[in-house]
């Protein structure tokens, strides 16, 4: 029911906001999610990938890396449900979302230390843990360094 709620909307953010305004990368993502839920993983993919364009036209180094392992969780989806273990693509993926975490181009702040913490979870979840590892380790200097704790 909420698929046609969706269309509305994309209608709406097509029409008002400029092509890479991020709100419109953030539809993409949401609607991307609910695509893959549904089992639509072609959709999904396109909307991921659309919402990727527009955040890394935008520099947004966080919203890039969760969007790189929304990703990687849809290739492994897809296999899955083909009866595979896994996808080579969920791999290069996490790959993708550590690199644009630990590139430089972040800002070291709570909302970086926070995407860290989340990408470091997956990267568990998907056998890498010294990306795990380091991404816990960058969130807890980060915090440290803003009088917080992980």
């Amino acid at each position: 029911d909420a698929m046609k709620y969706y269309d509305i909307t994309r209608e709406v953010y097509e029409r008002e906001l400029k092509k890479n305004d991020e709100r419109l990368a953030g539809f993409h993502n949401n609607y991307a999610t609910a695509l893959a839920d549904l089992g639509d993983f072609e959709g999904a993919r396109r909307h991921y990938l659309a919402a990727l364009d527009i955040l890394k036209a935008n520099g947004n180094v966080n919203e890039t890396a969760i969007t790189y392992v929304n990703l990687a969780k849809l290739y492994d989806d897809e296999a899955r449900a083909n009866g595979a273990d896994g996808s080579d693509k969920t791999d290069e993926y996490i790959e993708l979302a550590y690199s644009a975490l630990t590139s430089g181009g972040a800002v070291p702040d709570g909302p970086h230390a926070n995407v860290c913490k989340k990408c470091a979870d997956a990267c568990g979840y998907y056998g890498f843990f010294l990306y795990k590892k380091e991404l816990e380790d960058r969130a807890r200097e980060i915090y440290r360094a803003n009088g917080g704790e992980l």
